[in-house]
């Protein structure tokens, strides 16, 4: 019998050995904190989880690591039912890219971090979730654009007319205000943006979708982020 067995073992080692490295990681992603992972070849998914409470407004953010060789960074995410509620690989090809969505059930969602169909390059990347806080009318906002906490976000609520001010009170970084839709098969599609001058108000007012969530992000872009002193201060409200 021992005959027998030892060449089946054998064989079922080296099958196992030999099914392509493609999804790893297993981290679970704690709200408003960073991960690191590192895509490489035989390695080009890495599988993360995030603990979502049905109602919560998550947006989850993949972002090329300083000095990093990686480019056309990618996302998926799986309820916990195990149906796919975005999918970014056949989207925008870019450095930075997002999914925003509301959690419809408590539980554990995984995220798939990984790199556009466009993109064969490898390297080290940064991966958070956060819990993103939603500007309700009269919504006042004080905050902080530093190298370390990257772009911040929030979200609007669907379909209602939305009126916003955005103005830098501080900081010799002029930063970026950008809104965005989050599309599920595509990534974040921006449909406004302004530069800011220190001390002048910019206003905008729009309708947001009924199918798409809208994200208001304050920040730069990520070769900003790496190699200029990014320290600013901003208002926001919601008029």
């Amino acid at each position: 019998m021992k005959r027998i067995l030892m060449p089946v073992v054998l064989v079922l080692v080296m099958l196992l050995a030999a099914l392509p490295a493609q999804a790893q990681g297993g981290a679970v992603l704690e709200y408003g904190q960073f991960v690191q992972g590192d895509l490489k070849e035989g390695a080009i998914e890495l599988v993360y989880t995030v603990e979502a409470t049905e109602g919560d407004v998550v947006l989850i953010e993949m972002r090329r690591a300083p000095d990093s060789d990686l480019f056309s960074v990618a996302l998926s995410v799986d309820d916990p039912s195990g149906d796919t509620i975005a999918d970014t690989v056949e989207g925008n090809s870019s450095d930075v890219s997002f999914v925003a969505f509301i959690a419809e059930q408590t539980g554990t969602y995984a995220v798939t971090a990984t790199r556009s169909q466009f993109s064969s390059s490898t390297g080290t990347f940064l991966i958070r979730a956060l819990n993103l806080e939603v500007l309700e009318a009269g919504t006042a906002i004080n905050n902080t654009v530093t190298n370390e906490t990257y772009d911040v976000y929030y979200a609007l609520p669907q379909d209602e007319e939305v009126s916003l001010s955005y103005v830098q009170t501080d900081g010799q970084f002029f930063l970026s205000f950008r809104i965005y839709y989050s599309v599920p098969d595509f990534g974040p599609a921006q449909v406004a943006s302004a530069g800011a001058i220190e001390g002048i108000t910019w206003r905008v007012s729009l309708e947001t979708d009924d199918d798409f969530l809208t994200i208001v992000s304050i920040g730069t872009t990520a070769i900003n982020f790496e190699f200029s002193d990014v320290d600013s201060n901003f208002e926001l409200a919601r008029e």
